[in-house]
């Protein structure tokens, strides 16, 4: 949690990952500093446990897929992690992905809130839209700034706002961790930039069997060979196993479109 100034607080504060008990929810007046991946986690934590008024106080806002249903089933993602194996440069792939977005946006009812810039698969995570934040989201009281002081039970915000509250949550991300790996070159990986950098296809890992990164980007080429890739493409490196049929079936194969679903 940020150090802030905090005047006779009695706001109970929690990052994220440190919000155990949902009956501490029920009826309560919640502000959630953050918009990324555990800020969305929390909403719709927030609804299902029955929380009274719900503000999200953020700098800025992240890209995310809307889904009414009860999980994202990542079909466009399979299809663009298709396109990629199939040797489609990082350009084409973010203009799929900014339409497949904007279309997302405009049928879950939210195209009020598109971030400042554009996905870009190079420094964006895909964060899944939450069912329940979604369903719900005109209720969310929206204000763009930082907070900036916690004085009694009001949590004060840059840009003049002041909210009352019972219970701040900080929802300030997630730290990628993958110390239970016994690969020591994975095992110090934090950052998703890091993952980018050992895998040796598109996004098979070069130090641990069977294992895959969900479509890290790779640098911007038209072919199945990108060159932040260790060792060319070829039939004897069993790292290489699942990019190995891509120059094979491109050229006899349509790029998939991308639906909405």
């Amino acid at each position: 949690m940020p150090s802030l100034e905090r005047k006779s607080s009695s706001i109970r504060e929690f990052h994220s990952s440190g919000l155990r008990e949902p009956s501490q929810i029920a009826g309560r007046n919640v502000v959630v500093a953050g918009s990324g991946t555990s800020a969305y986690d929390l909403f719709d934590l927030f609804f299902l446990s029955g929380a009274g008024r719900i503000a999200c106080v953020y700098r800025s806002l992240k890209w995310m897929i809307p889904t009414r249903g009860s999980e994202y089933r990542g079909t466009d993602m399979r299809l663009l992690a298709r396109q990629q194996m199939l040797g489609a440069s990082i350009i084409r792939l973010n203009g799929a992905m900014n339409e497949l977005l904007r279309r997302r946006y405009q049928k879950a009812g939210i195209r009020e809130i598109p971030p400042d810039t554009e996905f870009d698969f190079e420094s964006h995570q895909i964060i899944p839209g939450r069912s329940e934040m979604i369903r719900n989201f005109p209720s969310i009281e929206r204000h763009r700034g930082e907070v900036v002081r916690i004085e009694d039970k009001t949590v004060h915000v840059s840009v003049g706002s002041v909210l009352e509250a019972d219970l701040l949550l900080w929802g300030t991300g997630y730290e990628m961790n993958l110390r239970y790996f016994e690969a020591e070159a994975l095992a110090k990986i934090r950052h998703q930039s890091e993952s980018r950098r050992r895998c040796g296809s598109l996004f098979r890992s070069t130090d641990a069997p069977n294992f895959y990164f969900l479509a890290p980007a790779v640098l911007a080429t038209s072919t199945s060979r990108p060159g932040l890739m260790p060792t060319p493409l070829d039939r004897s490196s069993p790292r290489c196993a699942v990019a190995q049929g891509s120059s094979e079936t491109s050229k006899s194969r349509k790029t998939p479109t991308i639906s909405i679903s």
